[in-house]
């Protein structure tokens, strides 16, 4: 039997789906997941992929894709790849408390027990488990700081992760994107608007323009593009950080920079020179 890879988040359109695409297309039995099967209903007749139903923040649904990745294989698994998350777009002042820990959940903890869930399989197997992060865990992004802080929390738990678990022969990669244009935040943009009362009353057009994707710069790659270069990155046995994405080679280089540069960065990226205060009424 070939080698085997579950990948969490395969909505189509995103990451995750081109990630499983590549895979499949060199050969590997794929277990493509997403909250719902008919978001897979794009790999489901492809040969060597299974469709699996799996909520992240589960343990039920983590469970049962364990029973059936056992069942289906020879007990282990080369690769697991957490790429499911959300996204938030909203000033911290009027992020709802309860949404912010969902989407931790979704985001950090749902991811830690999908390792925790599959360590035997990648253990056994000598594999390779790719968290796929993002660059706005490395700088204070305006208006996406609750994500940007989840993302923050998973980066350097992967990193930390890669030291603990490489003398049992695993590798960890971190996979920090940068921009990707993708349906992302598909699930909320109908709906998007800013909380009666928000200070943040004059940039809401910027904020849906971003929810929207409609501040995607020209020659930004989509998701099978950079599914087919973390595919690619992982089969040559690449260790640590990979900046993929536009601009994520950027990422490591802008951390070293003064604090004065990265406000200058943040601000001019949510466009903050364009903020008044002002109520939503």
């Amino acid at each position: 039997m070939p080698d085997s890879v579950l990948i969490t988040g395969c909505t189509m359109g995103g990451a995750g789906s081109g990630i499983a695409l590549a895979f499949q297309a060199r050969g590997l039995h794929v277990f493509a997941t997403a909250r719902s099967m008919a978001k897979l209903a794009h790999l489901s007749s492809l040969p060597n992929v299974t469709c699996l139903q799996l909520d992240v923040t589960s343990s039920a649904s983590i469970a049962k894709a364990v029973a059936i990745v056992n069942k289906t294989g020879d007990g282990t698994l080369k690769y697991l790849v957490n790429n499911a998350g959300v996204g938030m777009v909203m000033p911290i002042l009027d992020t709802d408390i309860d949404e912010g820990k969902q989407m931790f959940e979704a985001n950090f903890w749902g991811p830690v027990a999908m390792i925790k869930a599959f360590a035997p399989m990648i253990v056994e197997a000598k594999g390779t488990i790719v968290n796929v992060g993002s660059g706005a865990g490395s700088l204070p992004f305006i208006w996406i700081g609750v994500y940007a802080a989840s993302k923050a929390a998973f980066n350097l738990l992967s990193e930390t992760l890669r030291l603990e678990l490489e003398p049992l022969g695993v590798n960890v990669v971190t996979v920090v994107l940068g921009s990707v244009k993708t349906n992302f935040f598909s699930d909320i943009q109908s709906s998007w608007r800013l909380p009666l009362g928000s200070y943040c009353r004059t940039m809401e057009e910027v904020m849906i323009d971003k929810v929207n994707g409609s501040d995607f710069t020209p020659g930004t790659i989509d998701g099978e593009g950079v599914g087919k270069q973390i595919c690619n990155d992982i089969l040559a046995g690449k260790k640590g950080n990979l900046y993929r994405g536009k601009d994520a080679w950027q990422v490591p280089f802008i951390g070293l920079a003064p604090g004065f540069i990265l406000d200058f960065i943040s601000k001019d990226k949510g466009l903050i020179k364009q903020f008044r205060v002002g109520k939503n009424e």
